[in-house]
C-alpha cells in the first residue's frame, strides 16, 4: 500500500550519454566508446576510465540499470541501446541533479572555512534507491496521520525488516522522539506512548525516549508515572540539568 515513498526532487545522478553499464557489457558485444556522444555534463573528451567508474558509481548509488535513463530495455544487448538519446525524462532531470551536486561540492562546500572534506554524492540522497527516501520520522508521521498509529507501527516493522542495516532509513532513537514530539504537538499522547514504547524496546538506554515518555504522561495528567520516567531519564543521563529541573517542577505538584 505504502511502497517506498517518494520525494519531489528526483536526484538521479545521470550525466547523459552512457549510464549504469554492467561489467559484463563487453560480453554483449559492446564496449565503452572512445568518443562518447552527447555528454553535456562530463563532456565528450572524458576518458573511458572516468566514464566507466562514474557510471558504475551511479549504479550502486541508485540501484538501477542502464534502461532507467537510457532508451533500451532490460535483456536486450547494450549495442541496441540508444545511449545518446535524450528522450527519457529521467536522463534530462539527472543532468540537472548532477549539476546541483557539482555546485554543492565546488561552490558551497569548497568555500566553507575548515571544511571536513566530506562531499555530497548520489548516495547522500538516494541511499541505493532510484527515488530518494524521505527521513523515517517524516514518513511515519504521514502514515500515522493517514492510517492511525497501528498503520504507522506496521509500516515501521516493514521498513525495519527490509532495510535495517542498509543505511536507507534511520532506525535510531531520534526517529522515535521526533515522531513522538509531533504527536504530542497534535495532542495525541496515547499514540506517542505507542511509538515510544517501541523506541524503548530498541534503544533501552536512550534517555530522551524516557524523557518524551514522561512528556506523554504529563499530557495525560498522570504525574505519578511521568515522575517515574523522568527518574529513569536522569539515571541514564545524570548530567542533563533540564531533567532535574523538570522533575523538581513535577514533584511540586
Amino acid at each position: 500500500m505504502w511502497g517506498v515513498p517518494s520525494i519531489k526532487i528526483l536526484f538521479v545522478a545521470a550525466v547523459g550519454g552512457l549510464m549504469f553499464l554492467p561489467a559484463e557489457s563487453t560480453a554483449q558485444g559492446w564496449s565503452w566508446p572512445e568518443n562518447p556522444e552527447n555528454l553535456k555534463v562530463l563532456g565528450d573528451t572524458v576518458s573511458v576510465a572516468t566514464l566507466s567508474s562514474t557510471m558504475r558509481g551511479f549504479t550502486s548509488a541508485l540501484g538501477v540499470r542502464c534502461q532507467h535513463c537510457h532508451v533500451g530495455e532490460a535483456g536486450i544487448p547494450l549495442s541496441e541501446f540508444d545511449f545518446p538519446s535524450d528522450d527519457k525524462r529521467t536522463k534530462r532531470v539527472a543532468r540537472d541533479m548532477f549539476r546541483m551536486m557539482q555546485m554543492i561540492n565546488n561552490d558551497v562546500i569548497a568555500n566553507i572555512e575548515d571544511p571536513s572534506g566530506a562531499k555530497v554524492t548520489c548516495f547522500t540522497c538516494h541511499k541505493g534507491q532510484s527515488t530518494p527516501p524521505p527521513p523515517m520520522h517524516i514518513h511515519l508521521i504521514e502514515v500515522i496521520s493517514e492510517g492511525g498509529i497501528d498503520a504507522g507501527m506496521t509500516r515501521y516493522d516493514e521498513l525495519h525488516d527490509e532495510f535495517y542495516g542498509m543505511g536507507v532509513y534511520d532506525f535510531g532513537p531520534r526517529t522515535f522522539t521526533r515522531v513522538a514530539d509531533r504527536l504530542l504537538e497534535d495532542e495525541m499522547p496515547d499514540e506517542a506512548l505507542t511509538i515510544l514504547a517501541r523506541g524503548a524496546k530498541d534503544h533501552p538506554d536512550d534517555y530522551l525516549i524516557q524523557f518524551y515518555t514522561a512528556q506523554a504522561y504529563l499530557a495525560k495528567e498522570d504525574i505519578t508515572v511521568a515522575r517515574i520516567y523522568l527518574e529513569k531519564a536522569i539515571t541514564l543521563n545524570p548530567r542533563a540539568g533540564f531533567l532535574r529541573g523538570q522533575l523538581k517542577a513535577v514533584a511540586s505538584h
